[in-house]
Formats: structure tokens, sequence, C-alpha cells
């Protein structure tokens, strides 16, 4: 009877005309008592039950299958990569190709039609290479060679790490390994240019083989090769790609020069004028003139000459030349931003390295370069950690009000310190003010839980409590002197702390009361015939009521 009923729910529920409120409805008026009702619901659950067993032996019998979906499923997520990456790489070589169009060089289509067999596409570098964008975005790049290394201690000459190497038509890309699986299988960790580079062949010795070493002002690195042929064919490669560059540079810039000695029409004029303007000496010395200054640690002469090259190349038209100029300027602005944030990085004892002082000149120099963001995230960070560091220093007090007073006294009191700094540091740039109002409520959420701990106890009175937010209340209403009201979020965060005191303390109060009345013993008094004593008793109430009601 009941495997009957349970393929009569059974069929009923797997049914795709299924109405859930019919169902409800009908159980309502079929089951009247609550046994029945407990019934169904075992006959429910025992259904589920069946069902859930029903689809783990599928899954057990179709594991295979699901493993080969999956795994179909990869691969053609893989394609799709490809797919979109191939369509990008058309889109470059159609740019390319409009771009070629315009020029009558026969020497630079000479030179790109005997480099076309050993090109390769270096869009295919996003696949694999984390934070190389900005390598890819260049117009022209394609890649020549691209291999593993292993970098090596100058000194000791023992193994670093593991790298790859990929060598590209105007420069030497240098990526790490990563620690975490994926498609992505490597970290962008440096870009040299083949014009600022030197190469040395490092003999072989005990110590060392199949060597040589990358000299780019003011770094160098050590590097070995698998074998002796692929040393070689390295060398060869970074030698014949160095010349072929410095070639097409070169039949760029005669071209430009023939084209502006025609003098044929204003645009042809306006392009001579371009070349020559990007030929200045000082324009060419700014990559090596940004490295000695990022080298000597003159960050503000490294801004002012920045400044000074952007100013000189905003009215420029687009070409080939002032792209490869910004490109340059774009690695050293990066390389000289990291510098300076580490500036903002703050010691582990929590304090500034260098002062409040030298924090404002840093984010000066960040919000020139162009980095507002980072910036103001790393000196919201510092400012955290100062007040955690002053916050732990406050010595425990017996008081507990005293303690929690000098501990809003500290925390309020960084608090206004960083608002008066940001306000400094920052200046005009309005856009980052919201960066610094979510942050000090997010530094208040901290303070607050950490002073509930203290204040909230079972030990702790209720009086006591109310003395301890009374006093952070009036730390925080300080801040109003550099304009920003938090008292309100303040009470909304103590707000349920609070009411759970109240609450307590008034329980705690019935309690007593309740024990108070049932311990002590009343004593019926019969007055009726003792009016002397009946008398005594209505004087002493009157006096009593007449006493409370005199101010």
């Amino acid at each position: 009877m009941s495997r009957r009923l349970g393929g009569k729910w059974e069929s009923r529920l797997s049914s795709e005309d299924f109405d859930l409120r019919y169902y409800i409805k009908d159980v309502a008026t079929k089951f009247d008592g609550a046994d029945e009702l407990r019934k169904h619901k075992k006959e429910i659950q025992s259904l589920a039950d069946d069902t859930a067993q029903k689809l783990k032996q599928n899954v057990y019998a179709n594991y295979s299958l699901f493993i080969d979906t999956s795994k179909d499923i990869s691969s053609l997520e893989s394609e799709m990569y490809q797919l979109s990456h191939l369509m990008h790489e058309h889109e470059v070589l159609t740019q390319n190709l409009q771009v070629l169009s315009d020029a009558d060089g026969s020497a630079v289509q000479s030179s790109d039609s005997s480099e076309k067999p050993d090109k390769q596409s270096i869009a295919s570098l996003l696949e694999t290479v984390e934070g190389c964008s900005s390598v890819t975005e260049v117009p022209g790049r394609y890649l020549v060679h691209v291999s593993h290394l292993v970098e090596l201690d100058q000194e000791s000459c023992e193994a670093i790490q593991l790298v790859r190497a990929f060598l590209i038509n105007d420069s030497l890309m240098i990526a790490s390994l990563k620690k975490r699986r994926g498609p992505v299988r490597y970290m962008f960790q440096a870009l040299y240019e083949l014009d600022n580079m030197a190469l040395v062949d490092i003999k072989d010795s005990e110590l060392v083989q199949n060597a040589f070493k990358i000299l780019m002002f003011p770094d160098s690195h050590l590097y070995q090769a698998e074998n002796h042929s692929s040393k070689l064919q390295w060398i060869q490669l970074l030698d014949s790609t160095k010349q072929k560059h410095k070639a097409v540079r070169d039949a760029v810039k005669k071209e430009a020069d023939t084209i502006a000695s025609g003098k044929v029409g204003e645009s042809l004029v306006r392009e001579q004028r371009q070349a020559e303007l990007l030929a200045v000496d000082w324009l060419k010395e700014v990559p090596e003139s940004l490295d000695v200054y990022v080298a000597q640690r003159e960050f503000e002469q490294a801004v002012c000459l920045i400044e000074k090259t952007k100013a000189y190349l905003k009215d420029f038209s687009d070409s080939h030349a002032l792209r490869d100029v910004r490109a340059r300027l774009n690695l050293r602005i990066m390389q000289l931003s990291e510098v300076v944030m580490k500036e903002l990085e703050s010691s582990p004892s929590g304090s500034l390295r260098g002062g409040l002082r030298a924090a404002r000149k840093a984010v000066d120099l960040l919000l020139r370069l162009g980095r507002a963001a980072k910036a103001c995230q790393l000196f919201l960070n510092n400012h955290s950690q100062v007040i955690m560091q002053d916050m732990a220093d406050v010595k425990m007090e017996d008081a507990m009000v005293l303690y929690v007073t000098n501990l809003s006294a500290v925390f309020f009191g960084g608090l206004h310190n960083a608002g008066t700094e940001y306000v400094r540091a920052f200046g005009e740039n309005h856009g980052s003010y919201s960066s610094f109002v979510v942050w000090c409520y997010n530094q208040l959420s901290f303070f607050v839980d950490k002073s509930v701990l203290v204040i909230f106890t079972d030990k702790a009175s209720l009086s006591t409590a109310i003395d301890c937010v009374i006093a952070v209340s009036k730390e925080c209403e300080k801040l109003e002197e550099i304009g920003l009201d938090l008292t309100f979020v303040l009470l909304t965060l103590y707000h349920s702390h609070l009411s759970e005191a109240l609450n307590k303390a008034k329980k705690e109060i019935l309690d007593s009361s309740s024990m108070t009345a049932t311990a002590e013993k009343w004593e019926p008094l019969d007055l009726r015939n003792d009016q002397p004593q009946l008398a005594g008793i209505i004087i002493m109430l009157y006096s009593h009521t007449s006493q409370k009601k005199t101010p």
C-alpha cells in the first residue's frame, strides 16, 4: 500500500504541470489530523532520499562522461581564447599594413619582407605572461626567439630562479615562473630595450658554464643557457636583432629626411618639422637621464623632466617615431612610480619612512605622475598602521573609564592628524576625498569592535559603560574641526551593545526585586482595636510623602 502511495506522489511531483499551490491546498483538505500529516511528510522525505540516491548512481554511472565533457569544455575555452587573440593580431596587422601603405621607402619594405619568416605573434604573450599588456600594445613588435634561462647570482654564480626570455624585435622581455598553476604560467619581470642594452659573453669556468651577462644601466643580470649551442644562438640572435632594429630606425629616419627634402605640400613640411623636433638631442637622452635621476634618487628632477617631455610632445600628430618615444617614456614613468611608492611604505614599527613631510612629497610626486588612486591607498594604509601602533602603546589602567578615554583620544587624534595631512597632501584633488571618508568609517568600525571588548563585559556596570560611551563621543566630536562628523555613525555602531546592556540591567533589577520581596516576611496587623498605633502609622506615611514632594 505504501509503495502504491509513494508511486502516486512520485508521479505527481515529477509531472511537468505540477502546481505547488494546488498541491498544498489538496494536502490541507485531504489530511485532517497531525498524524496523517506526519505520515505524509515521511513519504515525501522517503521520495527525496530515493531521488538523491538515484542522482548519485547516475553520477557514478556517467562519471567518465562528466570528465570527458569537462575536458572538452576546457579545450573549447582555450580555443576561443586563442581565437580572440588571433582576431586581435589580425587587427594589429591591418593597422600596420595601413601605416606601411602610406610610405614609399623601399628600404623599409625590403627590411620588413626579409624579417617576415622569423616573425611570431606577440599577442600570444597575453596567454602565458601576466602583466605584459603594455608590451603587446606597441604596434610593430613581434617575437624573434623564446626559451628558458637560469638567472645566476653574479658573485657566487648560484642559481636564483628559472626565467622565460622573450626576444622581441626592439627589446628583451624577462618573465618569472608563477607558483600557481593555470593557463598563465609566467609573471612579467623586466623589459630591456636593445638600444640601451649591452651583451657580454662569459667564458666557461669551473663556477659557471654557458653564461652571458646583460648590461642595462644601472642594473646587470647574469643568465645561463641550457647548453653551449643555445648560448651561441642567443648571442647571435641578440646581435642580429639589434642590428636589424638599428637598420630599420635608420631607414625610417632616412625616409623622413627624403620626404622632408622633397617639400611636396604642407603635410610633408609638417612631417619634416616633426621629425626634426623628435630628433633633438635632449629628447633622445630622456630615457637615460631618467635612469640616472632614479639611481641618484633625484625624484623631483625626474618628474620635472617627465612633465617637460609630455608638454613638448602634446601637440605632435601620431606617428611611429612618436609612439616609440612615448612607449619609452611610459616605461620610465612606471618604474619611477614603483620607486616613489616604496617611499610611502611604512616600516615594521608602523612609522612612516622620512616622516609626514616625506610622505607629502611622495604623494605630490605620484599625483604629478597620474597615480592618484595608488597614492591615496598607500597614504591611508600608512596612517592605519600608525593609529594601530599608537593604540597598542596605550597602557591598561585600573579605571576602565580612564583607559577608554585615553584610547579614544589616541584613536580620534590619529584620525584628526590623518585628515589634516590628507588635505595638505591632496589639496584640490577632491575626487579622492570619498576614499578618505570610507577609510574613516572602516577605522571607526575597527575601534568600536576593539572598545566593545573592554566596555561591555560581565564585570562592568551599566553606569560605567555609559560613562565610557560618553567619553568616546566627546573625543569623536573633535573631528568636526576638520569638517568630519562621525558621531551618528559611532552611536549607531554602539546601539545594539547599549540595548543589550540596558536589557541585562533591567533583568537584574527585576530579579533582585523579586528575590527581596520573596525573602521579606509580611505579618498581618489588626489595628481595629488599636487606634493609637494606626494613627501613628498614618502620620509617618504622611510625613514621608510630604518629604518626597518637597524640592
